[in-house]
């Protein structure tokens, strides 16, 4: 008799608990995107040539409040070209194989205005670009504006670099429909930022804290077809500035590969969703 009891209390927590499970799934989304670029730029710094570029996204949505998400990109480059000495003493060489995962949460703060804060873990698997560590972390905070050309400021700081980083941005996705290319899409964002590290060995510089900041812009523009609401594959093209100087070389940490300040190359993605 017990054990009847039993089986009967569990089917019947099983039975309440599946509108709850079947809920919690409906707010449950992924994303996956496989890529490659000519180019690895990151904040207006060249990293490395060829690149393929992985990204994975969970987020799990609570109605018109906000979500929690995880999401981790990888970087690869195809064919080694990438940072094999470096122009400035006390920088490692090799800015090449990365992975970058964050976790994060937004809040619709008040109407149109939606919040996005998050901690992001830089690890550097087959080099060690600042003054012999590894990796870094970063704190973000984020305001985006859901009005035309979605605006947004993103403030960072690197507890690692001691690197403060504010980012502004616009985007804009101009549907080609009306010109007979049903599922088409070309999606532009341009933005800039203001860097400036006071820790660029990362606590390696023997006593000696190597500072180094630089602005940068940027512009990328994608045609985009839509096979649904959350899959798609694109194309396009990027170009990117820094004002990056050491006053020795006329070209500091962040151009250190090819010695350019001015880049401009191109990518192509596949994304899938559910």
């Amino acid at each position: 008799m017990k054990i009847k009891n039993i089986l009967s209390i569990g089917v019947a927590a099983l039975l309440g608990a599946s509108p709850l499970m079947a809920q919690s799934l409906e707010n449950l989304s992924a994303k996956a995107e496989i890529g490659y670029e000519s180019e690895r730029v990151y904040r207006g710094e060249k990293r490395a040539q060829h690149t393929m570029v992985n990204y994975l996204e969970v987020d799990f949505a609570f109605p018109e409040q906000g979500s929690l998400y995880a999401e981790i990109f990888g970087y690869t480059p195809l064919n080694g070209q990438n940072e094999a000495t470096s122009r400035v003493s006390g920088l490692g060489g090799g800015l090449a194989t990365e992975i970058l995962p964050s976790i994060g949460i937004t809040w619709n703060a008040i109407d149109m205005i939606t919040l996005d804060g998050g901690f992001t873990y830089h690890r550097y698997i087959t080099h060690k670009p600042f003054g012999g560590t590894k990796s870094t972390r970063e704190v973000y905070l984020g305001v985006i504006a859901d009005v035309m050309f979605t605006p947004a400021v993103y403030y960072s700081y690197d507890t690692t670099l001691r690197q403060h980083l504010v980012e502004l941005s616009a985007q804009y996705s101009l549907e080609l429909e009306e010109w007979g290319l049903v599922g088409f899409t070309v999606d532009s964002k341009a933005y800039g930022g203001w860097l400036r590290a006071n820790d660029l060995l990362a606590g390696n510089g023997g006593g000696s804290k190597k500072k180094n900041g630089y602005n940068y812009v940027g512009f990328n523009s994608d045609l985009v077809y839509h096979f649904n609401e959350t899959s798609n594959v694109r194309v396009g093209a990027r170009v990117a500035h820094n004002t990056d100087r050491d006053g020795v070389s006329n070209s500091g940490p962040a151009n250190r590969i090819g010695g350019h300040a001015t880049m401009f190359w191109w990518g192509a993605a596949a994304s899938f969703g559910f």
